[in-house]
């Protein structure tokens, strides 16, 4: 069977985890919990395999209510594990070239180790486990009123997993039987729930992680945790057609539904439920603490950035034969705070000529540093209308220093439109790494008389000293300001350049080719056919967009790990074998271009992000 994509990855962390057994993340308590439940997390919940057999009667996303802040769906697992196998990644990953350049990886993660370690405890490969499956799966924490730093928190974690196993279940109960006989130092114990056998994993006295683990087998759906209330609660659900309230049902489920098509995979994440958590504690703490400065408010951090006012963020990502399409998006009640500040306006983008045809990577959205400065006015003005009145006191002051207005003249200057790219530089080839790429950022500006005299004044302010950090040239009648960056020893020379042209603030990082390139006249990246194409088929109102030339970006990542395989300081620890490199025509068989937009109304930011397979 061909690899599955992204199986690899959760064998190595699987591994990493058995090997340390330590908790990286002390605020996550299942990361650590033993590594038996672990295999079974790992062996159990992302099974998938061929079509459904026998399908669950009731949908598994409606095992949790509304209020759920965390919710991973899979919609027929067997599909989107065959669909994947069937991607760029999943191609590329299995392509025997890459898997020679990668051959000093798989001898470091001993991916061949873990599968025959699991086939020897489990007598299946991983991928035979995971072809048990036969229909949707869920990955959920039913609230988010979690008391992390209570002496129980592991044993109080609110999740919920359930996997539809349909006519193999009976083989995932016969596993799990095996496995409890090899470990005699756990307990097992069962009770009736309503009619189904709810068993209680006991680790041994002193395990780190949850002490219990409870799971059912009920109509070919497997419903695991480690809340008992939480597993009882998701078993009355299954058995009663969806939970009161059930987040399958809810408005906001079914409007991301509606956006994002189709999916083979989503998630969802519900702020309401954990903002108002991080509200309550933040109250609890300052109500137990002495507050003597008048500037510190800790309870209107909240408010003031705006996340009281956050909904819900989804992400969904479908797979078909000749397209992999993510959608997304991040709805909100009022935009405020935080959102006010990086806030992007209604389209179309602007497509200025200056953008080269040869570039990468190229997006183009409606952004402004003016409503930026605005939102953080207002920001701070919600906190504390002290700290606001400070702080205009001190840019009252600065300005008058400076004899210019820093919000009128500087950020006042700026238009409502952003260019970024990716640009090869000047006779690099094909095999050019991310280090040998200028990263371009062009900023619109409605006055750039009034920003270059802002722009000069504020690096007056720096003294000789600063002035003679940048070096100026003229180039096609504009000037070219560099700053040399420091470089770490082998790495290619870095500098930081920018120039005020064609009503752009243009800014490049890596050398000053970036805007030189921008500044010869050519052919222009609007005019490529492909280009034409991708705007055609967008909204016309989106607030961005982007196109890149996928394969030779990920060429460029390939070209980077040669580099970083030739530094002396990875000598013996780089995971690839640089002579083993693939070449353009090897990678550029599988990937296509990648088309992506953002749309935006009152009430949220919606994104649609397509890769093109090449057959």
């Amino acid at each position: 069977m061909d690899l599955l994509c992204a199986a690899r990855r959760l064998q190595a962390a699987a591994r990493s985890a058995e090997s340390r057994h330590a908790n990286f993340f002390p605020h996550q308590p299942l990361l650590h919990f033993p590594m038996k439940l672990l295999k079974k997390f790992v062996s159990t919940a992302l099974l998938a395999g061929s079509a459904a057999m026998i399908s669950a009667a009731t949908p598994l996303i409606n095992l949790v209510g509304d209020q759920a802040p965390l919710v991973i769906s899979f919609d027929d697992v067997p599909s989107m594990i065959k669909a994947c196998g069937d991607s760029p990644w999943a191609k590329t990953w299995n392509d025997e070239q890459v898997r020679k350049f990668f051959a000093p990886l798989h001898a470091q993660m001993k991916f061949e180790e873990f599968d025959a370690k699991v086939k020897a405890e489990t007598g299946h490969t991983f991928s035979e486990l995971i072809e048990f499956a036969t229909g949707d799966a869920l990955i959920a924490l039913t609230t988010a009123d979690i008391d992390f730093e209570a002496e129980d928190a592991d044993d109080n974690i609110p999740l919920v997993i359930a996997v539809d196993l349909g006519a193999n279940a009976s083989k995932v109960e016969k596993l799990l039987e095996d496995d409890r006989k090899k470990n005699p130092d756990n307990t097992h114990e069962t009770e009736d729930f309503a009619g189904v056998t709810l068993h209680i994993e006991t680790s041994k006295e002193g395990a780190k992680g949850p002490s219990k683990a409870y799971w059912t087998l009920t109509d070919g759906v497997w419903i695991f945790g480690f809340h008992k209330d939480t597993i009882l609660s998701a078993i009355d659900a299954f058995k009663k057609g969806g939970a009161e309230n059930a987040f399958g049902k809810s408005d906001s489920f079914l409007s991301a539904r509606n956006k994002g098509g189709q999916s083979h995979l989503s998630m969802f994440v519900n702020f309401k439920p954990i903002v108002a958590k991080a509200q309550q504690e933040i109250a609890k703490k300052a109500a137990q603490s002495e507050q003597s400065n008048p500037f510190l408010n800790p309870v209107a951090i909240i408010p003031a950035l705006g996340l009281d006012a956050w909904n819900q963020m989804y992400f969904n990502i479908h797979f078909t034969d000749a397209q992999t399409v993510a959608t997304g998006g991040f709805t909100f009640s009022e935009e405020r705070g935080l959102l006010k500040m990086f806030s992007y306006g209604h389209g179309p983008v602007a497509r200025p000529a200056f953008v080269p045809a040869k570039w990468m990577a190229v997006s183009s959205g409606k952004f402004s540093l003016k409503n930026f400065y605005s939102g953080l006015e207002e920001m701070l003005g919600a906190y504390n209308p002290g700290v606001l009145g400070m702080g205009q006191m001190y840019v009252k002051n600065f300005n008058e220093q400076l004899g210019i207005d820093i919000k009128r003249d500087f950020f006042g200057s700026f238009g409502p439109d952003m260019i970024s790219g990716y640009a090869p530089r000047a006779g690099a080839s094909k095999t050019a790494s991310m280090d040998e790429l200028d990263q371009f950022v062009g900023l619109s500006l409605d006055n750039p008389k009034a920003f270059t005299t802002a722009l000069d004044a504020l690096l007056k302010m720096g003294g000789p000293q600063a002035e003679q950090m940048i070096v100026k040239r003229e180039f096609l009648g504009s000037t070219i300001n560099t700053i040399a960056v420091p470089s770490p020893e082998g790495q290619p020379a870095k500098s930081f350049s920018y120039a005020i042209a064609k009503n752009y603030l243009m800014l490049s990082i890596g050398t000053a080719g970036a805007i030189e390139s921008a500044l010869q006249s050519g052919p222009s990246f609007w005019e490529r056919s492909e280009v034409k194409k991708a705007l055609a088929s967008i909204p016309g109102d989106a607030s961005s967009f982007t196109y890149q030339d996928t394969s030779a970006l990920i060429g460029t990542v390939f070209q980077s790990f040669v580099q970083l395989a030739a530094n002396p300081a990875s000598q013996g620890q780089s995971p690839v074998d640089a002579s083993a490199a693939p070449d353009v025509s090897t990678l550029s068989k599988y990937w296509g271009d990648t088309v992506g937009y953002l749309t935006r109304d009152s009430q949220g930011y919606f994104f649609k992000t397509t890769l093109e397979h090449k057959k």
